[in-house]
């Protein structure tokens, strides 16, 4: 491919680029050089593994990558459409279009590292390995202050399919206007997933579509352990499949988040679709949203399971319908304690414990 090493305000443009090799088959490879611009190039790369349309690391600071046409294939794992790795901060990934394919482990956009401030705005990204797992974005370990809006984006493998994660400490980032979709035949699926410790980001307005072909847990937007203070808001969730359809989940020892003003469908062919589900989670606000939730059976339009406390739950709109029993527009388990649900309007519809 092209190595730019050691370069700045260099201009990378109307290149053709075709790798092929067992290992580190990049398109462009960007390693200490800042302020270029890398733009109308078309990039496939094909390997084993570390196949990377263009790699961005090692202090590589203020890039814009625009334009360019990135089609990634490799029989290992690892082949992302773009790689921003090592203390590379301020990158702008902007208007591309990605096709990343790994038999595992792969990703559109993958940035990691202590690099912060990455811009990734109207990208179609498609990441499409055959196995797990695989993103379309995924913000890696020590990242902030990332802004990822307007982009359309997939991501189908066999499970473990994630369109946005903000993984472990993402903290300050904003996701906004994404158009996603994702779809698999077993595992679990989200569309957007902050893990374990993310704080004080911002999810807002993204349309999110989550099917399963087979069994299988999808989510439509995915709080883990430790999530705290992060704004879930005005977002349109579809998840169906065929059990264990949720919305919006809300893990184990979450608090401080709120969440409003989202339109939610749950369904499935089989039973447990949840609207948004809390379990064992505290200090967390509930309120303005409209959900739906509808299959055979174990329809939950909000769930508070486990030892949740001091929660607000106020004016929802929701509605839980099924064709046999345990239909439920909230539901309250009874080792849950402090919780405000209020001002709520709740419709039920089924054959009995509705």
């Amino acid at each position: 491919g092209i190595n730019m090493s050691n370069v700045s305000n260099a201009t990378i443009v109307n290149n053709t680029i075709l790798t092929n090799g067992s290992n580190n088959a990049y398109g462009i490879l960007l390693s200490n050089a800042s302020n270029n611009s890398v733009h109308n190039n078309t990039i496939h790369t094909n390997g084993t593994t570390l196949a990377h349309g263009i790699f961005v690391r090692f202090t590589s600071n203020n890039n814009t990558i625009f334009n360019n046409l990135i089609r990634t294939r490799g029989t290992g794992v690892t082949n992302n459409g773009f790689y921003v790795f090592a203390v590379s901060s301020d990158n702008k990934i902007l208007n591309n279009s990605v096709n990343a394919t790994s038999s595992a482990n792969g990703a559109a956009v993958q940035v990691e590292s202590n690099s912060h401030n990455a811009v990734i705005a109207n990208n179609t990204l498609r990441a499409l390995s055959a196995s797990p797992s695989n993103w379309g974005v995924y913000l890696f370990t020590s990242v902030s202050n990332a802004f990822v809006a307007h982009n359309n984006i997939s991501a189908n493998a066999t499970s473990s399919n994630f369109a946005i994660h903000l993984d472990t400490g993402s903290d300050n980032h904003t996701v906004m206007h994404n158009d996603i979709n994702v779809s698999a035949s077993g595992g679990t699926s989200d569309g957007i997933r902050l893990d374990t410790g993310a704080r004080n980001n911002v999810v807002a307005n993204n349309s999110i579509v989550v099917a399963r072909l087979g069994g299988g847990t999808q989510v439509g937007i995915r709080l883990i352990s430790t999530a705290i203070n992060n704004t879930i808001a005005n977002n349109t969730i579809r998840t169906n499949g065929t059990s264990s359809n949720v919305g919006i989940q809300v893990a184990t020892t979450t608090n401080g988040n709120f969440i409003y003003g989202n339109f939610i469908v749950t369904g499935g062919t089989a039973g447990s679709n949840d609207g948004i589900f809390l379990t064992s989670a505290t200090n967390n606000t509930i309120a303005t949203n409209t959900i739906n939730t509808s299959g055979p059976t174990l329809n939950r339009g909000i769930r508070l399971d486990g030892t949740v406390s001091n929660n607000t739950v106020v004016n929802n709109t929701v509605r839980a319908s099924g064709t046999t029993t345990n239909n439920v527009g909230i539901l309250v388990r009874s080792i849950a304690h402090d919780n405000n649900v209020s001002n709520n309007v709740v419709f039920t519809n089924g054959t009995t414990t509705n």
